[in-house]
């Protein structure tokens, strides 16, 4: 607690030590300003940074790696600083997370692969890289992600979020790469189908008008044929008949 003169009049402050003071955190605040301060204390516990919201363990920085190894065993670490992340079974309904670590550059860096479905039909993909450590170090590090599929590639560069930040606050502020909307891609190959369909039809109805005039003058030369030869058949029964009556 601490008294300040100002004008005259006496101002009473309480200026609180952090709730996070025994873990390192040596600022003194007002305590109006204590809530704000404490949601991005470098020294607050870290939570675990497996998305979702089923484990609820908390604790140092240097024991979240014992924890995922542990706790998260179904997480696959790679090693190098360039790796495949396959995602598999991604036409699961609902919102689903694929989730794997990377170890290069003495750090651990957890990569998310997270899908959400805002409503039927309506899916969204964002991929996130957290590295396991504070927002300072964060800072000394920029990734590349590349997305390829059908001939074609979507790469997203930037500096990764600490874990202290999350999946949630990556997302939100965009700091991810996001591939186009899946109900999107869906809705324009929807819609490439019935214009490959329209643009069939109308090639079938030009078709078919083609073979109707075809067949309609086939049909007109057929029947002048026939009128020829019919005409041609009177003339010589004409002339035959004549050559009768001179014998």
């Amino acid at each position: 607690m601490r008294f300040l003169l100002a004008g005259g009049k006496s101002l009473l402050m309480f200026m609180d030590r952090r709730h996070y003071s025994s873990a390192g955190c040596g600022l003194s605040l007002h305590h109006t300003e204590k809530p704000d301060h404490e949601e991005v204390c470098e020294f607050r516990p870290y939570t675990c940074p497996c998305p979702g919201a089923t484990c609820k363990w908390h604790g140092s920085l240097e024991a979240v790696m014992p924890h995922l190894m542990h706790a998260h065993k179904s997480i696959t670490t790679l090693q190098g600083e360039d790796i495949v992340f396959l995602a598999t079974d991604i036409n699961l309904p609902g919102a689903v997370d694929w989730v794997m670590m990377q170890s290069c550059f003495s750090h651990h860096f957890m990569l998310v692969l997270e899908k959400q479905e805002k409503y039927e039909g309506h899916q969204q993909f964002f991929a996130v890289v957290l590295l396991i450590g504070t927002r300072k170090q964060a800072e000394n590090f920029a990734y590349r992600l590349e997305l390829n599929g059908n001939r074609r590639r979507l790469t997203w560069e930037a500096t990764p979020r600490s874990i202290h930040d999350g999946v949630a606050a990556a997302i939100m502020n965009s700091d991810c790469l996001r591939p186009a909307d899946s109900s999107r891609l869906a809705e324009r190959k929807h819609l490439e189908r019935r214009e490959l369909l329209e643009r069939s039809e109308q090639q079938l109805i030009s078709l078919r008008a083609s073979l109707q005039q075809a067949v309609h003058a086939l049909s007109s030369e057929l029947v002048t044929h026939l009128l020829v030869r019919d005409q041609l058949r009177t003339k010589q029964d004409a002339m035959l008949l004549d050559v009768q009556d001179l014998t």
